[in-house]
C-alpha cells in the first residue's frame, strides 16, 4: 500500500496540471487545410459543443458535400480529436491541434493506417 502512494500522488498531480492553465474552445471556427499527400487544399467551418468531459465536433466542407464527426479531449493548450466520416467507409483518424492565444488552432493529422500528417487551421469565427 506504501507504495501504491507515490503512483496515486502522481496521477492526482498529472489530472491537475493537465486542466491547469486550460484554454477556451470557442463553438465555430472557419478551417482551412491541405490533405496529407499535399494534393488538395480545403476550405469549410468546424462547430464544437461540450459533451461532460468531452467535446463533439463537427467539420462541414460545402464544395465537396462531406461531413466529419469527432470526438475531442482538451488538456492544457492541446486538443486532441479522434473523427471519422459517417458517409464514406474509411479508417479512423486523429488530429493534435495547438491552442494559440488568439483562439485560432493548428493542427495535424492522419488516418488509421496512413503514413503521412496534413495540417489544418481553425479560425475563429465571427458572430
Amino acid at each position: 500500500m506504501a507504495r501504491a502512494l507515490p503512483a496515486v500522488a502522481l496521477g492526482v498531480l498529472m489530472v491537475t496540471a493537465g486542466s491547469a492553465g486550460a484554454q477556451e474552445l470557442g463553438d465555430r471556427y472557419a478551417v482551412t487545410g491541405v490533405t496529407a499527400d499535399g494534393s488538395t487544399s480545403y476550405t469549410g467551418t468546424v462547430r464544437v459543443s461540450p459533451f461532460g468531459d468531452t467535446y463533439g465536433v463537427v467539420w462541414q466542407f460545402p464544395d465537396s458535400q462531406e461531413i466529419y464527426l469527432g470526438t475531442g479531449i482538451l488538456r492544457g493548450s492541446t486538443f486532441a480529436v479522434v473523427y471519422q466520416s459517417p458517409r464514406v467507409p474509411g479508417p479512423p483518424g486523429l488530429v493534435l491541434y495547438d491552442i494559440a492565444k488568439d483562439g485560432g488552432l493548428t493542427g495535424y493529422f492522419s488516418a488509421l493506417g496512413a503514413n503521412a500528417v496534413g495540417a489544418e487551421t481553425w479560425t475563429p469565427a465571427k458572430e
